[in-house]
């Protein structure tokens, strides 16, 4: 719980930055010449509206996206990322009673706090997020899977069985064919999650 509302305390904070005016957000640069009431209500007075593009004006929607654990070891870096399904649920709604539009969502095992692939760990969690009377969109992470962390400097080969977790395609989206969620991840290239001085 506490991972998503420092998350949408962070966006909160860019209200420095942000204005709704005439239910559009817009950067506080791009609105020149408005008081602060002008531009919380969106009273035009001697404002000028950002940019355009071919004159039409630009598309300032904007929507939240939730990542509710992290990737990752982020239980052993706070303990307040949540764990058991209940946990990640509970914080996936609350994201969502506080603005998410999206709750983007890996699992844990719930004994050890390390990420898991488990389908019927994946349900649970989306069972209660469905089951509340929130309207958010649900996104579950395929990533899982797909780490490798070579053996070391000069040793790359074989890789270290501590942090490598490698299965085909068919696996890591298994949890995705059995619940499907509006949207899922999927990591197709390579990425470097490593944290500094590993």
């Amino acid at each position: 719980m506490p991972t998503c509302r420092r998350t949408v305390q962070h966006v909160n904070s860019w209200s420095a930055l942000i204005s709704k005016v005439r239910g559009r957000w817009m950067p506080l640069s791009d609105v020149v010449g408005c008081s602060r009431s002008q531009r919380l209500i969106g009273r035009s007075g001697n404002c000028r509206f950002g940019p355009t593009i071919k004159g039409e004006p630009m598309n300032w929607d904007v929507f939240i996206t939730c990542a509710i654990t992290g990737a990752g070891d982020t239980t052993g870096k706070s303990p307040h990322v949540p764990v058991t399904p209940q946990q990640i649920a509970d914080s996936a709604i609350d994201a969502a009673k506080a603005g998410a539009a999206v709750v983007h969502i890996h699992v844990r095992d719930p004994e050890t706090g390390k990420g898991s692939r488990d389908t019927a760990l994946y349900a649970e969690v989306v069972e209660r997020v469905r089951d509340a009377d929130v309207d958010v969109v649900v996104n579950l992470t395929a990533g899982m899977g797909g780490d490798l962390v070579l053996g070391g400097d000069e040793n790359v080969l074989p890789p270290n069985p501590d942090g490598t977790d490698m299965v085909g395609a068919t696996e890591r989206l298994d949890h995705v064919r059995a619940i499907l969620p509006e949207i899922c991840t999927l990591d197709c290239g390579t990425m470097n999650f490593a944290s500094g001085g590993d």
